[in-house]
């Protein structure tokens, strides 16, 4: 009788819980993006600056116009393959895409990116168990067991879980919306769910 009784209360708990749905983390992410494009804004602009320098495609573009200029005043009409050639072998445009835009430059500037975004992230997850997205719409992440806050290892897990959503075409977040609990996989990775603020412990 009292085993029961048990299993009666545990089953109102879990019919209490309101999991937070596929749209209204999908808002909550439009959300968070309009916020980081703004705010880190500044912040990107510089490391493009500091990384890559002070050219611009508009310097580039005007240089080898004067150049073609140049050549077509001496008489110098280039046919389409000619014209290739000319682009492929002008210095200002492999100074630019290989020296000022290489790989390595463009692989620390979006690291340096994702890091920035990754810590402001993990600092709200962190005290306020949400995103400045999920707080508007009252939801939080907690433990899918306790319901209470996650440890630091749940948040970091559930970070680099993000890589695991996002590679197979997103898939990981469009799980979401078949998951009876509302889980994406780096929610099943870190073990964690996102509820109504009211269905979470305080």
């Amino acid at each position: 009788m009292i085993y029961n009784k048990k299993k009666t209360i545990e089953k109102k708990n879990a019919n209490n819980i309101e999991y937070a749905s596929f749209h209204a983390r999908a808002i909550a992410a439009v959300i968070d993006c309009a916020i980081v494009a703004i705010a880190f804004m500044p912040l990107f602009y510089l490391t493009n600056k500091i990384i890559f320098g002070n050219i611009l495609p508009a310097d580039i573009i005007n240089a080898v116009s004067q150049d073609l200029i140049a050549q077509s005043k001496n008489g110098q009409n280039l046919n389409y393959q000619e014209f290739i050639e000319f682009i492929k072998n002008n210095d200002e445009l492999n100074e630019y895409f290989i020296v000022h835009h290489g790989l390595l430059k463009s692989l620390i500037n979006q690291l340096i990116q994702v890091f920035s975004i990754a810590i402001i992230f993990l600092y709200f997850w962190k005290k306020k168990q949400a995103t400045l997205g999920k707080m508007c719409l009252s939801i939080k992440i907690v433990d899918a067991k306790t319901l209470g806050k996650p440890t630091n290892k749940q948040l970091i897990s559930r970070m680099l879980g993000y890589i695991v959503s996002t590679v197979p075409l997103l898939l990981g977040f469009f799980w979401i919306s078949f998951d009876p609990r509302k889980q994406g996989w780096h929610d099943k990775i870190a073990g964690t769910v996102v509820v109504k603020t009211k269905s979470a412990k305080k």
